[in-house]
């Protein structure tokens, strides 16, 4: 059985493949422009979570010493606990992450017709588990064309070029993963809104065609975060050492909350997709 199959059987206990799915049309202006009309049109939802989160999150980093403004401590010592070393790191990331996947399932709740109880959702901890599990797996196909690169920069090169040609032919196929998974993105996005499951053979059929206004919306949202974060950190180098630790709380705050605003653009183009891919799905919840 392929992966595919395991998770279209055992992952959303849906049956074999079947007849071919006809592509669907996606419009560019939708792809582009609704994950931020989704935002603005739901900011009083959004503000209220996103708050929620900052604080939680805030709580997290403070406590355990992994805080944004300890990034200065590179630059300059500051009076702010700061742990040393990276122990507790990825504990501290794993539970950080499930917040902010609680965060984009209590946001997602609120664009339903007819919204969960909030005690339903936050019960529901096998859902954002496997959300989470989700989650990283898309970072990891995002992370595998530096990894692939990162391989070829440090191989040895082989005397024989047969050899390495097809080293290089595999190797080099991590460079076009992340332009497979996000064709998937609709999964998560699902997920997140507990809608209908569909195979993922159905994913891939349906979405042909649209790769290039998939990957233009994305990149976007991803510039406009890097445009953002650049300024917060270049913003934080700029203070005078001596106050850095004073505004270490809000600069915390201040961070938490555009991490939970570029989730949610993010967390809206993968509902942006499973809209049109699930014939609009959503707006029957």
């Amino acid at each position: 059985m392929t992966f595919a199959g395991f998770y279209d059987r055992y992952i959303l206990g849906v049956g074999e493949k079947g007849e071919p799915e006809p592509p669907v049309r996606m419009p560019f202006a939708g792809v582009f422009f609704r994950p931020w009309l989704m935002l603005f049109e739901n900011f009083g939802s959004f503000l209220k979570t996103a708050a929620v989160f900052a604080v939680l999150a805030g709580l997290l980093s403070w406590g355990s010493g992994y805080a944004y403004v300890c990034s200065y401590v590179s630059v300059e010592k500051i009076n702010f606990y700061c742990r040393e070393g990276g122990s507790l790191y990825l504990a501290y990331f794993f539970v950080r992450l499930l917040l902010l996947v609680y965060f984009g399932m209590l946001f997602c709740n609120r664009l339903k017709k007819t919204p969960l109880p909030l005690a339903t959702i936050l019960k529901s901890w096998r859902q954002a588990l496997k959300n989470t599990l989700l989650l990283l797996l898309f970072m990891f196909t995002a992370l595998v064309p530096i990894l692939s690169f990162m391989i070829l920069l440090a191989r040895v090169p082989n005397p024989d070029w047969r050899v390495e040609t097809a080293f290089f032919a595999v190797v080099s196929v991590g460079f076009f993963v992340p332009f497979f998974s996000i064709r998937f993105l609709s999964v998560l996005g699902r997920g997140f809104f507990d809608g209908l499951a569909l195979p993922v053979w159905k994913i891939w059929q349906r979405s042909r065609g649209n790769l290039l206004k998939i990957l233009f919306s994305l990149t976007f949202i991803l510039m406009m975060s890097m445009f953002v974060f650049n300024n917060i950190r270049g913003g934080m180098l700029l203070l005078p050492p001596e106050t850095v630790a004073s505004w270490g709380v809000v600069i915390d705050l201040f961070y938490n909350f555009f991490v939970a605003a570029f989730f949610t653009l993010f967390l809206n183009h993968c509902l942006v997709q499973y809209d049109y891919l699930y014939n609009g799905e959503t707006n029957e919840q």
